[in-house]
């Protein structure tokens, strides 16, 4: 009795109101694989096998299309270490939520309130 829960007061998700939710990472982190395997496939197709060059023109464009296959390396791996962020805040969100689920269906007079692990952590 007069027990209030921390989700209870005025502006009780001030704090995490704008923060993404377990589903919107899951779905940013599908976004981002896709995107990732997109860029992957054009990597695949673009190289000097077809071009009909000779000599220095050829060395010149070999090595313009060696940078560029680096960059885009180096970017397909970003792409993958923000995909394995995205789905690794998806379920430090998800077991948020489920212990918040579990203080609301306690009885225990003892119950601690669930610590957010960082700042973006949401409930929902």
């Amino acid at each position: 009795m007069g027990e209030s829960s921390p989700l209870s007061g005025a502006g009780c998700n001030r704090d995490t109101r704008d923060m993404a939710t377990a589903s919107q990472y899951r779905s940013a982190a599908a976004t981002l694989a896709h995107d990732r395997d997109r860029l992957a496939g054009l990597l695949r197709h673009v190289n000097t096998d077809s071009i009909a060059l000779t000599g220095p023109i050829l060395r010149a464009t070999t090595t313009a299309l060696d940078v560029a296959h680096a960059n885009v390396r180096t970017a397909l791996a970003e792409l993958d270490a923000q995909v394995c962020e995205a789905h690794r805040r998806a379920e430090v969100c998800t077991a948020y939520t489920a212990a918040v689920n579990a203080y609301f269906r306690s009885d225990d007079g003892q119950r601690q309130w669930p610590t957010r692990r960082a700042s973006w952590v949401t409930y929902g």
